[in-house]
């Protein structure tokens, strides 16, 4: 067996695997907001069908630009990428931009274990500009993941300095099922096995399963900032590593020059995203009124554009200190809800809404269980 036949296996056993992952942690978390909060704030495992359906379309487009530049790749480097990405993607701080450093790591192999392998040494100046073309696409394209993709930002609770606080994850896996052209030469001797001639180019095609998404945690109420950063990060990050692969071509850069700045980039990117993510607890129970931990999907409380961290003072003008004197006031309600709300900023505010006709008293939002 080939390197060539070994990425495809690879690209079927990665696509498995992360895909129960995906799953596993999808129903962990409804489990986790059920057992924490006697409801899950998402009941539906939306991370699934997410996992399966929101790569397709980049992933056609990124193959095809590979395909039509004739940018091709040894493979055992398409075997690295696919199995570092599949490494990355079991990590809870899930962060793709880690791949520019396999090209470096591949680099410092030692040509005898290459040997003990019975697999040639790949010279650096036959993939190393490639190899930056692709990771540099590919950490624009998890700038763009970052920016567009519908994530969960599920609440936890946790205990610390005698007082319980909430963090929020977010673990959503993305996959992108490339199609990769590789020398010829590397292909199996078999005849069904994909072949293309562009440009007069010979190159034969192999799968490469990449994994783009987001995991991490955080203690901010909302991810907004958080992910902002990241784009902006992942794509300065996905551009410079883009120019270097495109300079590598014409200007004639050392090739381990290349690796090497890429790596450094893959990794300075990494610790800036990271940083931004250690934070110190922020958000408990609010003393004088009912602290909101999550908002559930199309209630009065989505509909009056209340936010996690928000503080509910009164409710139609009666004080509500805790959540059984919320649930009280809420009783008796009609057809209308008039809230006054501490924002998370401090900022005093009133909110209001029509009530769901029959059950007045689910205003839709989630709170600290100690305030029963």
């Amino acid at each position: 067996m080939n390197a060539a036949s070994l990425t495809v296996i690879v690209f079927i056993l990665a696509t498995v695997l992360v895909g129960l992952l995906t799953m596993q942690m999808a129903s962990h978390r409804v489990q986790r907001e059920r057992s924490q909060f006697r409801m899950a704030v998402l009941p539906e495992t939306v991370e699934n069908p997410r996992y399966w359906l929101l790569g397709l379309i980049p992933a056609i487009v990124l193959s095809a630009l590979l395909i039509g530049f004739r940018l091709t790749l040894h493979p055992l480097i398409v075997l690295a990428l696919g199995t570092f990405s599949t490494a990355l993607a079991f990590m809870p701080a899930f962060m793709p931009v880690l791949l520019g450093t396999t090209g470096l790591i591949i680099a410092l192999v030692p040509a005898k274990i290459w040997l003990s392998l019975n697999l040639p040494q790949m010279p650096l100046g036959s993939w190393s500009t490639n190899f930056a073309i692709l990771v540099g696409c590919l950490a624009i394209l998890e700038a763009l993941v970052d920016k567009l993709l519908p994530v969960h930002n599920s609440p936890k609770l946790f205990d610390r300095h005698g007082r319980t606080w909430v963090q929020y994850l977010i673990q959503q896996r993305v996959w992108l099922p490339l199609i990769v052209p590789m020398p010829v030469s590397f292909a199996p001797n078999l005849s069904w096995w994909p072949h293309l001639n562009i440009g007069g180019v010979q190159m034969a095609l192999t799968l490469m399963p990449i994994f783009m998404g987001i995991g991490m945690r955080h203690r901010e109420p909302e991810a907004t900032g958080i992910l902002r950063r990241d784009t902006w990060v992942l794509g300065i990050v996905g551009v410079l590593t883009l120019a270097l692969g495109i300079m590598g071509q014409t200007l004639q850069l050392h090739p381990g020059m290349i690796l090497l700045m890429v790596a450094e980039i893959s990794v300075f990117g990494w610790l800036m995203c990271m940083l931004a993510r250690f934070q110190r607890p922020v958000l408990s129970a609010a003393v004088g009124g009912v602290r909101i931990v999550a908002i559930l999907p199309d209630t009065p409380a989505a509909k009056m554009h209340l936010r996690r961290g928000d503080t509910i003072l009164q409710c139609n003008g009666q004080d509500v200190p805790t959540r059984a004197a919320l649930y009280a006031a809420t009783q008796n309600l009609g057809t209308f809800c008039r809230l006054r709300v501490r924002g998370f900023d401090g900022q005093i505010r009133l909110a209001e809404t029509a009530i769901f006709q029959g059950a007045p008293h689910m205003l839709g939002i989630i709170t600290f269980p100690e305030e029963d």
